[in-house]
């Protein structure tokens, strides 16, 4: 679903580059949330949400390092919005 695209943003905050890990993750992560997903199908809506669950994350992270604050909380709570995650362990990853 979104692998390639999440990964290249992760390998961005990775090797230093925090501006170009926001701008992939945040962008990725506003096509997802447009996706028009059938509300029947619940697979598709639990991967999307994992992946949307890795991609605030990470926005939340590079913001943090870039100094912008109020980005990484506006992604942070969105994150908290979104259903748990079936590839984390809930309590965990609201700890974070």
């Amino acid at each position: 679903m979104g692998r390639p695209p999440a990964e290249r943003a992760l390998l961005s905050l990775r090797s230093g580059d925090a501006a170009a890990a926001l701008d992939k993750s945040s962008a990725f992560a506003a096509q997802l949330e447009e996706m028009p997903i059938d509300e029947d199908d619940i697979q598709m809506q639990q991967t999307r949400n994992g992946v949307l669950h890795w991609l605030l994350g990470m926005a939340a992270e590079s913001a943090l390092h870039l100094g912008r604050y109020e980005q990484a909380e506006s992604a942070a709570r969105r994150r908290l919005e979104l259903p748990p995650s079936i590839f984390t362990y809930p309590i965990e990853d609201k700890a974070r």
